[in-house]
Parts: structure tokens; C-alpha cells; sequence
């Protein structure tokens, strides 16, 4: 989803002694890595029990706790060294912040390597196949939710039976500015046109887009385009409608174009209590003047501020069909990502699509 660690040195001569996992990338902090600082595992330890990492106290020998402090202070560059000692093996593996895991490694074989790494920062599961399912990842989620060491990145690359409770779980770890793909197009996911996507001639506003599915039924999938603006602002429609609910609090607000279908109005936010149809967790649609007018009460209350609401005119619309035999020829790539993605004033939408297409190639 996001980040990922390179190999080196050391990661071979682990990848000889443990043909599966860990094939481990780093130990503690290298020269590439974060200050050095007092490590968190001096803080858990109490009475020769590991108080903070996998969730139950784990017996420590005392020599082996002792070399873990060392490891989390030597950085990669001593690492052909501790591998001389089993001592220092299971030191500099406990200690490790860094794991890459092998395409063909097995789930439980993964599992277990997590569980007995308490201090792991980063971790690589590009193309691994055992993870590529909504409930392997709830799993790794569920390890990492105990422990009192954030995880800073995963990298899921490759993945396609990912779908929306994999989202899920993501939100529960932490993560941020995270993204992967998916082959399943389902109510929440975006649609990233590729980079040789050739549109017609009526459908320039598809190139480079960012499609954010709202509706999916039998026949019908409808999106709207995220990254598209135009010269128009909201007073423009205000004039074109007297009795606009949104003025004049709204009126220079952008307006986007969601689509070539239409020009139904749709008011995209991420405020819990000005509410609408919640297409993922945070994240809102308002498509009537009674939410229109509310919207607007809150910016004048000082609830939102103008930039918190991203105004869509029309939409994108595909038969099933139609958007199979897309998928099919390589347009589109469908994916799930972050909210700060998706929600107005959260990042530069001139970026949105190069920053997502780089997060799921």
C-alpha cells in the first residue's frame, strides 16, 4: 500500500538460513532510518517479561535482552557480524524493524514471523500470494493492533482479491496516504484510468482521471470524477437558479466535473453530522437542496469551512457490460485508497491521480 524496503547484504545471508520467513532487510535503525533513540523495547520490559509487543508476555533470557538493546542501536552495518552467534541471530531478528517476505512464503509460516518480531516497522508483501485475501490482512491487523510499535509502511503491490474489508482494516491499523489495487468493483472504489487509456472524442475529462464509484446495481455503474475542475464556480449556478439553497455563503466554491452525464448536482464532504449517503466509512455525498442549505448553515455556523466541500456536476455512467469490456482492454485499473484522497481540501488534486497510480503500478 505503501513504502516498502530494499534488500541488501544481509537479507541473503538471512534468506540462506530461513528459506521462508523472515527474510529480514534491516536491523534497527541504519544510516537511511530515523534518528537513533531510546528504543521502545526498554520501556516494556518488566521482570524479564516482554510487556509490550505481541499482546501475551513471552519469556526473555536475559542475555537475549540484552542483545536486542546492541541490535537496536548497531544498525545494519553490524549485521554479517550477529549472525556469527545463534545469540545474536535471534537478537538481531527480534529486533528487526524491516521484513520482506518471499511471493511463495505459506500464511501460518508469515504469521508466526510477525507475531515473534515485536519492533517491525516495515513490511514487504509485494506479490505474496498468501496475503492476497481480505482475511489474511484482518489477521496481520489484528497482531499489529496490540502492540505498542506503530507500523510506518505496507507495501501490498500486486495484490487483486483485496476488496472494501480490506480498507477496513487498514483504517484500524493507522495507516495513512495508503492505496492498493483491486480487481473487484464495488460501491467506494476508485477507478484510475491507465496512462495509454485513449479516450473518445466526447470524453477528454477521462484521461488522467480519478472515477470514484457511488452506485453499482445490476445493469448500472455510476461514478464521479474527482480531479477534473472548471472555470465555473458555485455563484454561476446561483444565478442560474434563484432560489439556490447554497447561497450566498458557497458561491466561490469551485465546481467540478463529476461527468458528461447530466448536470445533477453532488456535494462531496466528510462531515459526520451534516451526514448524507455514506459511501465508505467518512466519506459523504449530498445530492438534495434541504442538504445543500444545511451545508450551507454549517459554514456559516464555523462547522466547515468552504474548502471541506468538493461540488461535482454531472456523473460517469457504464453498463456492466460496457465497463467489463473497459477492464478487459486495460483502461482502467480499480483500486481502494485513503480518505484524504478522496475528501476535498486534503491534498492537491492536480496530484490525485499520479499519486494513486504510483501507489498501486
Amino acid at each position: 500500500a505503501m513504502g516498502g524496503g530494499g534488500g541488501d547484504g544481509a537479507a541473503a545471508a538471512a534468506a540462506e538460513r530461513v528459506p521462508w520467513v523472515p527474510r529480514v532487510v534491516g536491523y534497527g535503525h541504519g544510516k537511511d532510518g530515523p534518528e537513533k533513540s531510546k528504543p521502545r523495547s526498554l520501556a516494556g520490559r518488566s521482570g524479564g517479561k516482554l510487556m509490550a509487543g505481541s499482546g501475551a508476555d513471552t519469556d526473555i533470557d536475559p542475555l537475549e535482552a540484552c542483545l536486542e538493546v546492541v541490535v537496536a542501536f548497531a544498525g545494519g552495518d553490524l549485521a554479517p557480524l550477529l549472525w556469527t552467534a545463534a545469540s545474536w541471530r535471534r537478537a538481531a531478528l527480534r529486533g528487526s524493524r524491516r521484513l520482506r517476505v518471499l511471493s511463495k512464503a505459506p500464511r501460518q509460516v508469515i504469521l508466526d514471523a510477525l507475531r515473534s518480531r515485536p519492533f517491525l516497522r516495515c513490511i514487504d508483501f509485494c506479490s505474496c500470494e498468501a496475503m492476497n485475501s481480505d482475511a489474511a490482512l484482518a489477521e496481520l491487523v489484528d497482531i499489529f493492533r496490540r502492540r505498542s510499535v506503530p507500523l510506518d509502511s505496507l507495501r501490498l503491490t500486486g495484490t487483486t482479491a483485496l476488496g472494501v474489508r480490506s480498507r477496513q482494516s487498514l483504517r484500524r491499523v493507522g495507516l495513512t496516504c495508503w492505496a492498493f489495487p483491486t480487481s473487484q468493483v464495488e460501491q467506494g472504489c476508485v477507478l484510475l484510468s491507465r496512462p495509454n487509456f485513449v479516450a473518445q472524442e466526447s470524453q477528454p475529462h477521462l484521461v488522467r482521471s480519478v472515477v470514484l464509484v457511488v452506485r453499482r446495481d445490476a445493469g448500472v455503474i455510476l461514478g464521479l470524477a474527482l480531479n477534473k475542475p472548471t472555470v465555473l464556480e458555485m455563484a454561476r449556478l446561483s444565478a442560474e437558479s434563484p432560489t439556490a439553497p447554497w447561497s450566498p455563503q458557497l458561491d466561490d466554491c469551485p465546481v467540478f466535473c463529476g461527468g458528461d452525464q447530466g448536470r445533477e448536482l453532488t456535494l462531496l464532504h466528510g462531515n459526520k453530522e451534516l451526514g448524507g449517503t455514506e459511501l465508505v466509512d467518512g466519506v459523504f455525498l449530498a445530492r438534495c437542496d434541504r442538504e445543500f442549505a444545511r451545508a450551507a448553515d454549517f459554514v456559516r455556523w464555523g462547522k466547515m469551512r468552504p474548502e471541506d466541500c468538493r461540488w461535482l456536476l454531472g456523473s460517469c455512467h457504464w453498463s456492466g457490460d460496457e465497463l467489463r469490456h473497459e477492464l478487459a482492454l486495460g483502461m482502467w485499473q480499480p483500486a481502494h485508497c485513503d480518505n484524504r484522497y478522496l475528501l476535498p481540501h486534503s491534498g492537491s488534486f492536480d496530484d490525485l491521480w499520479s499519486d494513486l497510480h504510483t501507489l498501486t503500478s
